[in-house]
C-alpha cells in the first residue's frame, strides 16, 4: 500500500470501480510487473449521480467496448471526447482481481471515534515568563486579568491588533491566550516568532511544508500580530527542499528477531518533501553493508 513517485516516462493504470453510493480507483504503475500505487481515490456519489444509469451498472465489461461505439451520444459522447487527449485503452477485470477500486467504491459499514496522535516537537518554553518579559503582552494581559474592557492601546506599538482581538483574550494559569471557536490560541511574544517558525516548519515531522500548509499548522495553536506575513517570510526563505530527495534521514535500528535470511537489523530513508519511507533488512550496521 505504500505509494511511489510517478514515473512520466512510463504508463500508468488506473482501476475503477462503482458501487451505487460510492466509486473508487487506484492509479497504478508497474515496476518488474508487479503494480505499485501512486493514488487513491474515493468519494461518495452525489444524489444526482445516485440517480443516474451508472450507478446502476453492476458488470462492467460492457466498458471494455466503449471506444467500439460507431455514434456514442450524450454522457457517453463527452466521456469519449475526454479520453481523446490521452493514449488509453479500456480493459475488463473481473472484480476479483480489481479488488483494490472494488473495496474503495463500497460505503463504510459502521462509523467510529478514532483517536489519531500524532508526534510534535514541543519546545520548552516558559509562556507565563516569556509574555512577561514582552511589554505589550504584559500589559495587556494584565487588563484581562483585571477585567478592564476600556484600556487605550494607543500607546501600543500594536494597538490595532489588541483593539481588534481584546474582547476575545482570556487569561489561563497565568497565560495570555486568544479564543477561537472551541481553541485557545497562544499569544505568541515578538522576539519567539522566529524559533515558532522554525518548530513548525524545519524539524523532521512538518519538514519543511509550503507556507499554507505551515499556516494551518499554527492555526489552532499559536496566534500573533501579523502571522501571515511572518510565516510567508519565513516560508520563502527556506530553499532546502524544492524536490523529492533534494533532504532527506536516514537511521538504522537492531538487533530484532532474526529473520531466515540471517538478517537482524534494518536501514530505513525518508524523505522530507514527499514523507516516503524505504526500509531494507540487512545482516549488520557497518559502514560496508548500509552503503549498500
Amino acid at each position: 500500500p505504500i505509494l511511489i513517485f510517478p514515473d512520466f516516462n512510463n504508463p500508468f493504470e488506473l482501476f475503477c470501480d462503482a458501487s451505487a453510493t460510492h466509486v473508487g480507483a487506484v492509479l497504478v504503475q508497474r515496476i518488474n510487473g508487479v503494480a505499485h500505487p501512486v493514488a487513491f481515490a474515493s468519494r461518495q456519489l452525489t444524489k444526482q449521480e445516485r440517480n443516474s444509469s451508472a450507478g446502476a451498472i453492476r458488470d462492467h465489461k460492457p466498458l471494455s467496448t466503449l471506444v467500439k461505439a460507431k455514434e456514442p451520444n450524450g454522457r457517453l459522447n463527452r466521456l469519449m471526447l475526454k479520453l481523446q487527449d490521452f493514449d488509453t485503452e479500456i480493459l475488463y477485470y473481473p472484480v476479483k482481481l480489481n479488488f483494490t477500486a472494488d473495496q474503495l467504491s463500497r460505503p463504510p459499514t459502521e462509523t467510529s471515534n478514532v483517536e489519531v496522535k500524532t508526534l510534535e516537537y514541543q519546545a520548552n518554553i516558559d509562556w507565563e515568563k516569556e509574555q512577561e518579559n514582552d511589554k505589550e503582552i504584559a500589559l495587556v494581559r494584565s487588563d484581562v486579568r483585571a477585567n478592564l474592557k476600556d484600556e487605550d492601546y494607543e500607546c501600543l506599538n500594536l494597538k490595532e491588533f489588541w483593539k481588534k482581538v481584546r474582547e476575545k483574550l482570556i487569561v489561563k494559569n497565568g497565560i495570555l491566550y486568544k479564543t477561537s471557536d472551541s481553541e485557545s490560541l497562544i499569544v505568541i511574544p515578538s522576539k519567539l516568532v522566529r524559533l515558532i517558525c522554525k518548530l513548525n516548519h524545519d524539524a523532521i515531522t512538518p519538514g519543511h511544508l509550503s507556507y499554507d500548509r505551515t499556516l494551518q499548522s499554527f492555526a489552532n495553536k499559536y496566534v500573533w500580530p501579523e502571522m501571515r506575513a511572518n510565516v510567508f517570510d519565513y516560508c520563502s526563505s527556506c530553499d532546502i527542499v524544492d524536490k523529492p530527495w533534494d533532504l532527506g534521514g536516514i537511521d538504522c535500528a537492531g538487533p530484532l528477531k532474526r529473520t531466515k535470511s540471517g538478517k537482524i537489523h534494518f536501514v530505513i530513508a525518508v524523505d522530507y518533501f514527499s514523507k516516503y519511507c524505504i526500509a531494507e533488512a540487512t545482516i549488520d550496521t557497518t559502514g560496508e553493508t548500509t552503503a549498500i
